[in-house]
């Protein structure tokens, strides 16, 4: 039964804020074990699709379309994109440290500059996330939804 209302809560949010980069990203969502989502976040978007975390289908209806809600303002405002790109950083930098015969401090210079890039960028990326999640849900929404997840 909570599986259906977090489905209908993101067709719902999905229909409200359509975006280009919608068709990258699975109409249903995959509910996974709640270790996957203790890694990977209690709703994230990966590998195309909006999973959901076991471990919180029972959560109250204001934190559910708040969840949604961010996860897809992430979508919205293209923040895969931006993973991809920190990614394809790293990889760089370690086929740079490779060139160079795998020089130690030049590899740990070339990655703690993708971390710092990726680190810089996440605050931004969430206030992003939370601007769209509040044109959906409203600013009191977002204020309760990040109070419930602490």
């Amino acid at each position: 039964m909570s599986r259906e209302r977090w489905q209908q809560d993101f067709d719902e949010l999905r229909s409200r804020r359509p975006t280009r980069w919608a068709p990258w990203i699975g109409v249903h969502i995959v509910v996974v074990p709640a270790i996957v989502g203790r890694v990977f976040g209690l709703v994230t978007i990966a590998f195309g699709y909006l999973m959901v975390s076991r471990a919180i289908l029972g959560a109250p209806a204001y934190v559910r379309r708040f969840l949604l809600a961010r996860a897809w303002g992430r979508v919205v405002r293209g923040h895969l994109l931006a993973s991809i790109g920190v990614l394809l950083c790293a990889g760089a930098a370690a086929l740079i440290g490779a060139d160079r015969g795998f020089d130690e401090v030049a590899l740990a210079a070339a990655l703690s500059g993708v971390v710092w890039l990726g680190w810089l960028g996440l605050s931004k990326r969430v206030r992003e996330a939370d601007a769209v999640a509040a044109s959906l849900v409203g600013d009191a929404g977002v204020r309760a939804g990040r109070r419930w997840c602490g």
